[in-house]
């Protein structure tokens, strides 16, 4: 590399350390300097610079050595090699090194070739520990907590409260009676004899508790809650016990530090329990529905008599994981079709994305819905058996309506991204016939069979209308056979999307003039066959298909509303109130044969 002026200055005067002896003779000292032959300052043909051009000879040390030596080496100017070595380095071309600029390069010290780094910033000390209290606090925020568990809790602590507030109440007045001669409330020995009635029915109550959270883990193995597990899941209602009442034998201390010592046991405990997949996880900040209507949902969906309720989630094996995701969506689409009914068959011609509002429909009436219906209801669903759901905003492609296929629309399709194992997958329930049938990795160009001769696959790219080609998203593409093109569908991110989002989207979905969603019917869903997807029956406006695999079994053509209604019925198993049957009178998508 280049040296700097200054550097190649120094150079020159530098003597090899070859040459210098390992001490002195005695008569060196004693030479005048003027038989010195040292080279000259003058003598060096290239320009020096102004620090040192006022250059006094070497160390007193080194003249001596030089003025004492018969035959010295002859002295070769530096510039030969130097210019030699230079016009061979001129020739090179430099290699960029961005990562060794800083914004103190342009100022380094002279024997630095490389740009100084940056000053370390400072850093807060405190940081993880402000972390650290921060997880405390939410842990402990009981925010998630159903109102009615919460309530029903806080009323078990109070008497364990209260009898701790008592043991050390009562603890000061005895010490307080001790040393003045009385005791601020009662005397010392009323305080004493109190004392000795509430010190066992403390311990007494914290072995109750104890064992009630125990006993919790059987009520868990009875419900087959992520499996059987047998002897391993009953020993949790075991030892809790055993450990609790054995303490009302031991002194109070000792009593009291066994039993809190067994309570920060079982809190391990039953975390762990929680990553085995042997116990729920705590409550989503979002919320979820409660386990009763998620028994129904499951139930809902005919799901195969093997299949353990709940499923594992996303907290258990991945492999288990899974497998159980893929069988939840086969079953969802299978039960519960894409369509736009409301916005048609009702009086408000409005879509509610309310979680209590899609519960009624979907699993009190089996009704289905469009993409942030299908989407929002699955997700809450999942969230709630616990899995790790994050929902995201896609941009469904012009193509897919026969427009431009490198152009792509607004924020208007809703998908949900779940984690298993730090591994995500799509999973989206809410595109139609085109949709996935199953969990896609988030991994590019990963080729996945879908129903018939269709495949499916995701690649990452910027999208055409973008400026910034650092913003990447992921494509959806399909194709109907394994030789033919591929075709975009959607794009999504992976940027979180939040409920207020989807409200804004939902709105112009489902109330634009321009979207297609408000002036035309399109319903989607998936027939199944032995647990397996095998086929789509789909409608557009008034014309309805069958599909096996990729042929077209049965078409019907409906003329009339009566004739619709009656597809409705046969084909999706969706039956409308007669409120809902007016609502599409005198609009553009109600058939007048």
């Amino acid at each position: 590399m280049l040296r700097s002026g200054p550097v190649r200055s120094l150079a020159r005067f530098t003597i090899p350390s070859s040459t210098y002896p390992g001490s002195c003779k005695a008569s060196t000292l004693a030479l005048p300097a003027s038989k010195l032959s040292f080279p000259r300052i003058e003598s060096i043909k290239r320009p020096r610079s102004l620090a040192l051009a006022a250059y006094r000879p070497l160390p007193t040390s080194l003249q001596r050595w030089a003025s004492s030596t018969t035959s010295r080496p002859p002295f070769v100017e530096p510039d030969k090699k130097e210019l030699k070595h230079e016009k061979t380095v001129a020739k090179e071309e430099l290699e960029p090194h961005p990562e060794e600029v800083s914004s103190a390069s342009s100022v380094h010290q002279i024997f630095h070739e490389k740009g100084t780094p940056d000053e370390e910033k400072d850093e807060d000390m405190l940081a993880g520990v402000y972390s650290d209290l921060r997880v405390i606090k939410e842990t402990f925020a009981l925010n998630e907590v159903p109102r009615e568990a919460f309530f029903i809790g806080l009323a078990g602590l109070l008497p364990y409260a209260a009898t701790s507030l008592s043991t050390v109440y009562l603890a000061w007045d005895i010490n307080h009676a001790a040393l003045s001669g009385q005791g601020f409330l009662l005397s010392g020995e009323s305080a004493e004899l109190l004392l000795h009635i509430i010190e066992p029915l403390q311990m007494g109550y914290g072995a109750v508790i104890l064992s009630f959270l125990g006993a919790i883990h059987w009520g868990l193995e009875w419900a087959k809650y992520g499996g059987v597990h047998g002897y391993r899941r009953y020993a949790y209602g075991v030892v809790a016990p055993a450990v609790a009442w054995p303490t009302l034998l031991l002194p109070v201390e000792y009593a009291l530090i066994a039993q809190f010592s067994a309570f920060t046991f079982l809190y391990f405990a039953d975390a762990r329990a929680v990553v085995k997949g042997w116990a729920p996880p705590c409550p989503s900040s979002r919320p979820t529905y409660t386990s009763s209507q998620l028994t129904a949902y499951l139930r809902s969906v005919s799901l195969p008599d093997d299949f353990p309720h709940p499923p594992s989630s996303s907290s258990s094996a991945p492999e288990d994981s899974l497998h159980h995701l893929s069988t939840l969506q086969a079953h969802q689409l299978a039960t519960y079709p894409f369509e736009n009914l409301s916005l048609h068959y009702s009086p408000t011609h409005t879509v509610s994305l309310d979680l209590d509002v899609l519960y009624k429909k979907y699993v009190e009436r089996r009704r289905g819905g469009y993409c942030m219906e299908n989407n929002a209801f699955f997700g809450t669903v999942l969230r709630g058996l616990g899995w790790e759901v994050t929902s995201v905003g896609a941009r469904v492609c012009l193509g897919v309506d026969g427009g431009d296929r490198g152009k792509y629309g607004s924020w208007s399709h809703m998908t949900n991204i779940i984690t298993i194992s730090d591994k995500k997958y799509m999973v989206d329930v809410g595109f139609g016939n085109n949709g996935p049938t199953a969990p896609l990795l988030l991994e590019e160009n990963t080729v996945h069979e879908n129903l018939g001769r269709t495949q499916m696959r995701l690649v990452r790219s910027k999208i055409e209308e973008q400026t910034d080609g650092d913003q990447r998203l992921w494509i959806y593409q399909i194709r109907h056979s394994p030789n033919g093109e591929w075709e975009p569908t959607y794009c999504f991110t992976e940027t979180e999307f939040l409920p207020q989002d989807y409200e804004m989207m939902n709105f112009w979905t489902s109330q634009s003039r321009r979207s297609f969603f408000t002036y035309s019917i399109l319903m989607a869903k998936m027939i199944m066959e032995d647990g397996r997807l095998i086929g789509t029956v789909t409608m557009k406006d008034g014309e309805a298909k069958k599909r096996v695999g990729s042929e077209v079994v049965e078409t019907k053509t409906c003329k009339s509303e009566k004739e619709r209604l009656e597809v409705f019925k046969e084909w999706f198993g969706i039956r409308l109130t007669q409120e809902e049957e007016r609502g599409i009178r005198g609009t553009v998508a109600e058939l007048k044969g």
